[in-house]
């Protein structure tokens, strides 16, 4: 991508790249973290659930609520958050709070709006 060879290259010194995508919000150390120990649903992928598809009358956000265990920030990005639940961080755009003392519909309605796998 550089142009020079990978051998001159992999000696070169690191380079801060810049942003592709220019956030409009605050990054990094600026930006506004969301505390440990809050309850979070996350963003489902488009092909999650089913095994590749997705329904219109699918849910987008997961069936199970998980508890923030940290939040990893570095300079110029936005702040990662990990959960207990997939091993994957999820940007604050990608999560749910969900309020304490909210009551969700039993697991068994919310299997039966995924439909027969």
């Amino acid at each position: 991508m550089s142009g020079k060879k990978r051998a001159v290259a992999i000696k070169d010194k690191p380079v801060s790249a810049k942003l592709s995508t220019p956030y409009p919000r605050p990054v990094g150390i600026n930006e506004k973290k969301i505390p440990s120990n809050v309850n979070v649903r996350y963003l489902y992928q488009p092909s999650e659930l089913d095994g590749g598809t997705q329904r219109a009358t699918g849910p987008i956000w997961s069936l199970k609520v998980y508890m923030l265990e940290r939040a990893v920030t570095k300079p110029n990005e936005p702040v990662v958050y990990l959960h207990n639940g997939p091993k994957c961080g999820f940007v604050r755009e990608e999560l749910l709070i969900v309020l304490p003392n909210t009551l969700l519909p039993p697991a068994q309605v919310m299997l039966n709006s995924i439909g027969s796998v």
